[in-house]
């Protein structure tokens, strides 16, 4: 790894993750991990992802460290998120190590 590399896996922990600044501690399937809940971005880039009535298919987006949450999971993975079951509706992986994570709950 370059010393550039190591230095923004270093901000992802020390300033993104960190939960005295942006993130939360949050139980996925079972295990506790720090995620950055952004919901706003719905509004703002993921405005294509609605359905034909015009709503969006994900009610929760979240950011979260690649290597934390492991793989990245496929769409419609049923995902447990504090206790409420949800869809996957958008996994993306393009930030590199962080996925960008939609979901969409399911009725019980």
């Amino acid at each position: 790894m370059t010393v550039f590399s190591d230095m923004l896996l270093s901000d992802l922990d020390n300033v993104f993750f960190n939960t005295g600044e942006f993130a939360t501690v949050h139980n996925i399937n079972g295990v506790d991990m720090k995620v950055i809940i952004d919901n706003d971005i719905l509004k703002e880039i993921l405005g294509t992802f609605k359905d034909p009535a015009g709503l969006y298919r994900c009610e929760k987006v979240f950011l979260v460290q690649a290597a934390v949450f492991g793989d990245l999971p496929a769409g419609q993975q049923k995902v447990m998120f504090d206790g409420i079951k949800y869809l996957v509706e958008i996994a993306d992986d393009t930030a590199g190590d962080m996925f960008l994570i939609g979901l969409k709950r399911i009725s019980s």
